[in-house]
Order: C-alpha cells, then structure tokens, then sequence
C-alpha cells in the first residue's frame, strides 16, 4: 500500500461482488494475513478510492467503496470487536478503527454530506467521546445553517423552478432546521460536560444558541470563550459573534466594539472588518464605514479565524488520514 491514485483507479474497476469474499476472510482471520496490518492497508486503498469518487461527484460509488472499508475494519454489524492477538495488537486495531470513523466523518462533512457523517461519529462515540460528540455537534450545526443541507422528506430538488415554493415545504424546511440546531446544542453541551475547558465546544455552542433565538445563553458561552481561551482565533470569533448578537439587538456602538476588538485579535480577519463596516455604515459614520471596507478590498490575506471556523475539521481530518497511511505504508 502506497496510496494515491494509483491504488485508487484499479479499484474502482473492480466489482464489490468480486471482491467481497476476500473482505469477510480479511476481516474475520486479520492474523491470517500475509501482513500485520493487511486489513486496515486494504481498508486504506478504498477508502482512498472513496475520497476520489466524492471529489468527483460519484457519491453512491464512494459510498460502496467505503462500506468494503467498514467490513474490512470489522465495523460492520457481523463482526465483532476486535478479539484475537496479542492484547497489544487488539488495543492498536482499536484505536486505528475508531480513527478511522472519526477522520473519515469530518471528510464527508468537508465533502457537503454532514448527514452522512453523523453515523461515523456515532460509531467512534465509545472510543472518542468527547471528540465525536465535538464533531457531531458541528455537523448538526451546518446543516441547521444552511438552507442546501436540509433534506425535506418527498423533497428531490427545486421541484418549483422559479417560482417561490409552497408554505408547506417552507414550514418543514425550517422545522427540519431548528430539529438540527436542537442536536447540535445537545452534542456540545454533553461535550462540555465532559470537558468543561473545550473552548471550541463553547464557542460552537455560543453560535448554535445565537442561530436558535437565544441571545442571553449565547452571550454566556461567547463571553466564556473571549475570557478563557488564548487559542488563536477563538476569542476573535467568540467577539465577532457578540458582535452580531449586539447589531441585532441595534446596539451598533456596542457591535462596533466587539468588532474592533476581534481585529485586534486577528488583525487579518476580513469577516471582523466587512462586520465592522457594515456596522459602521448603520450608524451614519460614512468614511471610516468606506476605509474599513476599502481595507478588505487591499488585503491578500482572509485570516485564518473564518475559515477555521467551517474548515478546521477537514483539515485536521486530512492530517489524521495521512497519519494512518504512514502506519501501514
């Protein structure tokens, strides 16, 4: 196993049906292997077969390929936990499978399929708790947030065209919304119950209570992270976020504060500063609203912090990926 392409391609050619005899062998007799670590290298070779076809948009292929992963790891429901060998090699597959769930959930979220993901961070809870209830919990999140990730039951696409879609559909869509947001809120509070210093649980629970209409419980946890955290670019969200929650409540010389204080906690934020403009603009000051905007515009750097918030996962997720291809190259 070498991973890449190469390994990518050939598989895909190759019939689940065809190859299904060997996965149940590797994955019921793992030490009767001609290598130590030959499930979780097969395991490997189509899960990178997977990533390849989500990136391509072949989404029901990807998923096959990554069941085979599953039987291959002994995750699905006709194998047991992993039982034989040295107590040392069964604590090692253990942790590699449920690294792997992990990993693999926070790439289907950065791929657009939160839904899907939450089962992967369901399976890993026992072995992660704290983690997959973090993950989850943002998976919720985003498909609370946007209107894209929200499945309507009987809903194929845009079946209105242009024209503005019907109460009824509507109504679910937001019902389908606030029943996310709902399960978000619940993942990260059990994760703060775990781990009560987890500054990015707060943080994304400050957000997903702000999302939910709920500006006081919101300001508690935002305002937790701005005193707590030094951990870059936290506290510049955790503002930037109280600052919306005051522009809402038409506080903008208050807003306008907590904007400049997310500058001055990440300099290059260009999300503070187009917040700061528009703030800025609401309250009549007109020059300093068009050099706040102006800044934007002359900037190279978008900062680190915006981006961490909806892509931190996904990256770390590739780190991790590539941690368990070096332990079986």
């Amino acid at each position: 196993y070498r991973g890449g392409e190469d390994t990518t391609t050939a598989l895909e050619a190759l019939p689940l049906d065809g190859i299904r005899d060997v996965v149940y062998k590797l994955a019921r007799e793992p030490d009767s292997c001609p290598g130590p670590q030959c499930p979780e290298a097969a395991a490997l070779m189509h899960t990178d077969a997977a990533l390849n076809l989500v990136g391509r948009g072949r989404v029901a292929e990807a998923h096959s390929q990554l069941q085979t992963a599953r039987w291959l790891l002994g995750l699905d429901v006709r194998f047991d936990e992993p039982s034989s060998g040295p107590q040392e090699s069964v604590q090692a597959r253990r942790v590699f499978r449920h690294t792997w769930l992990l990993a693999v959930g926070k790439l289907l979220m950065s791929h657009g399929d939160p839904s899907k993901a939450l089962s992967y961070f369901e399976n890993c809870r026992d072995f992660f708790p704290v983690g997959s209830l973090l993950a989850a919990g943002s998976a919720e999140e985003l498909m609370g947030s946007i209107d894209g990730f929200v499945r309507v039951p009987g809903n194929r696409g845009n079946l209105f065209g242009l024209a503005p879609p019907p109460l009824w559909f509507e109504q679910n869509r937001r019902r389908a919304k606030q029943q996310a947001l709902r399960a978000a809120e619940k993942h990260l509070r059990k994760a703060i119950e775990l781990e009560p210093g987890l500054a990015e649980a707060h943080l994304r629970l400050g957000r997903v209570l702000q999302r939910r209409g709920r500006a006081k419980q919101a300001r508690a946890e935002l305002s937790w992270v701005v005193e707590n955290s030094t951990h870059r670019p936290l506290p510049a969200l955790a503002q930037l976020f109280l600052g919306e929650l005051e522009e809402g409540r038409g506080q903008l010389d208050e807003a306008i504060i907590r904007f400049r204080l997310a500058l001055l906690a990440e300099p290059e934020s260009q999300a503070a500063r187009l917040a700061l403009s528009q703030a800025l603009h609401r309250s009549g000051e007109m020059p300093a609203s068009v050099e706040a905007a102006r800044a934007v515009l002359v900037r190279k750097e978008a900062g680190e912090g915006w981006l961490a918030y909806h892509l931190a996962f996904p990256r770390r997720a590739k780190a991790v990926m590539e941690r368990l291809r070096g332990e079986v190259r």
